[in-house]
């Protein structure tokens, strides 16, 4: 989608509906959508204003334990509603490893694994 409100600033209005919509656990991307403004620019504000991140649920954290080794992360990333590299680096957190190479990289680069 093009953003439709390339450089204008953000309004009351759009703030409410960015703190409603993070409330939901809605991903950058569907806010981005939804107010027809680029990702970066809701990443911004949202950094800006210390506007909290969606956190892991323990139901989530327990989905990843139990279907990290055999899911790939793009698809456990739909099931979830995540990324793939917020699927690779909660995994990391968690200690999980599909392999030993992996678990090498993981610590010091969590972009490394995402060959799957």
């Amino acid at each position: 989608m093009t953003a439709t409100n390339h450089y204008k600033s953000i309004n009351l209005s759009e703030i409410k509906l960015i703190r409603q919509l993070k409330e939901e656990h809605k991903t950058v991307n569907e806010i981005a959508n939804a107010l027809g403004r680029t990702i970066n620019s809701i990443y911004s504000f949202t950094n800006y204003y210390s506007l909290p991140t969606k956190g892991w649920t323990e139901l989530e954290n327990e989905i990843l334990r139990n279907e990290y080794l055999e899911t790939p992360a793009k698809l456990l990333g739909q099931k979830l509603n995540r990324s793939r590299h917020s699927i690779y680096v909660q995994a990391c957190k968690l200690g999980l490893k599909k392999n030993m190479i992996r678990t090498q990289n993981c610590k010091s680069n969590p972009m490394a694994n995402l060959d799957d």
